[in-house]
C-alpha cells in the first residue's frame, strides 16, 4: 500500500506523519516552528529533512500539506500569510517542497484540510450523501480566532479571492465575529468578569469551574454560546448546510457545549432549517488537517 507524508504547518508548531492511503498512521510526530525565531528558509530546511528521512525508512508517494495562510491550490504558493509565520506571503511552498523530495505534492489552508479531514474520517463521515443533492458542510475552528471552511461534494469552496468561508470577519452586533465567539474571547470575558489576568486561565479551566457551579465561568460560556448561536444562525442561513461541525481544542468540552448549543440555535433558526440540519464537534483532533491534506492529494491525483 502507498504511504505519504502529511504536515501540518502552524505558526508555532509542525505536526507531521506518515500515513498509508486509508489515513491510518504509521508515526507521527511534532516540532516547533523555527519560522518565528529565524527564517522560512530554516522551516522548509527542518520539514524537507523530514521528509527525506522518511523516505529512507519507507518508500512514499506524496506529500501532502496542510498550512497557515491563503493557498493557491494550484501552485502551491502561499498568497497571503499573517505575521503568525513571517514573510512567509508569496512562498513557493509546493514548488520547493516537490523539487526537493522529487514527489508530487499538494498544498491546501489548514482549516479547510481539517474541514475536508472531518467530511472524509470525521464527524462528516456518517451524514454524507444523507441529502437527495450535494448540500454544504460547514467546518468551523475555534481559537485565538476562528476559522471557517465550506465543503460542498468533497470539494473545498475557496471563493474569488481565497477567503471563502472566513467567517471570523463576519459582524455580530458591531463588533468582529471571532472577537465575541473564539475560546481567546470566552477567556477574555471570564477574566475581565474574575478581574483576573487572563493569562492565569485557559478554556479548559473556564468549563471546569463551569462544571463545578461557578456562576461566573457559567454566565461567561452562556455569553460565548449565545454569541456562537447567533454567528451559526448567520451561516445557515446563507449557506443552508447539511452540517455544522466545530472543531479546535474546544471540542474536547463538547459535552458541556453542545446540548446548550442546540438550544440557542432552535430559538435562532427556523424548524424547517435547523432540522435538517446536524450540529456536531470535531472527532479527528488535532489530526484533521493532516488527514484532510491526504484527501486533498487523493482527490487531485484520483488515487483515493
Amino acid at each position: 500500500m502507498a504511504n505519504y507524508f502529511l504536515i501540518d504547518i502552524g505558526g508555532t508548531t509542525i505536526k507531521y506523519g506518515i500515513s498509508d492511503g486509508s489515513g491510518r498512521f504509521v508515526e507521527k510526530g511534532l516540532m516547533k516552528n523555527p519560522a518565528r525565531e529565524t527564517s522560512v528558509g530554516d522551516m522548509l530546511s527542518e520539514i524537507i529533512g523530514r521528509i527525506r528521512a522518511a523516505g529512507d525508512k519507507l518508500e512514499l508517494s506524496g506529500v501532502a500539506i496542510a498550512t497557515a495562510g491563503v493557498v493557491d491550490t494550484e501552485t502551491g504558493r502561499i498568497a497571503y500569510a499573517s505575521d503568525n509565520i513571517p514573510n512567509y506571503t508569496g512562498t513557493e511552498l509546493g514548488r520547493i517542497v516537490g523539487e526537493a523530495a522529487h514527489l508530487p505534492v499538494v498544498v491546501e489552508n489548514d482549516t479547510n484540510a481539517a474541514a475536508l479531514g472531518e467530511y472524509w474520517l470525521g464527524a462528516g463521515r456518517l451524514r454524507r450523501g444523507m441529502t437527495r443533492q450535494p448540500s454544504p458542510f460547514f467546518v468551523m475552528t475555534l481559537g485565538t480566532g476562528v476559522g471557517g471552511a465550506i465543503v460542498i461534494d468533497g470539494h473545498v469552496l475557496h471563493g474569488a479571492s481565497g477567503f471563502a468561508g472566513e467567517v471570523g470577519f463576519m459582524t455580530v452586533g458591531d463588533e468582529k465575529f471571532e472577537d465575541v465567539a473564539a475560546t481567546s474571547a470566552l477567556i477574555k470575558h471570564f477574566a475581565r468578569m474574575k478581574d483576573i489576568d487572563a493569562a492565569t486561565v485557559d478554556g479548559q479551566d473556564i468549563f471546569a469551574l463551569a462544571r463545578a457551579h461557578d456562576e461566573t465561568a457559567v454566565r461567561a460560556i452562556d455569553t460565548f454560546i449565545k454569541n456562537l448561536a447567533r454567528g451559526i444562525a448567520n451561516i445557515c442561513y446563507c449557506l443552508n448546510p447539511e452540517m455544522v461541525i466545530i472543531g479546535g481544542a474546544i471540542s474536547a468540552e463538547a459535552g458541556y457545549l453542545k446540548p446548550r448549543l442546540i438550544a440557542a440555535l432552535k430559538a435562532l433558526v427556523v424548524p424547517r432549517v435547523y432540522e435538517n440540519m446536524t450540529i456536531d464537534f470535531s472527532r479527528l483532533g488535532n489530526d484533521a488537517g493532516m488527514l484532510g491534506a491526504l484527501y486533498h492529494f487523493k482527490k487531485k491525483f484520483n488515487n483515493g
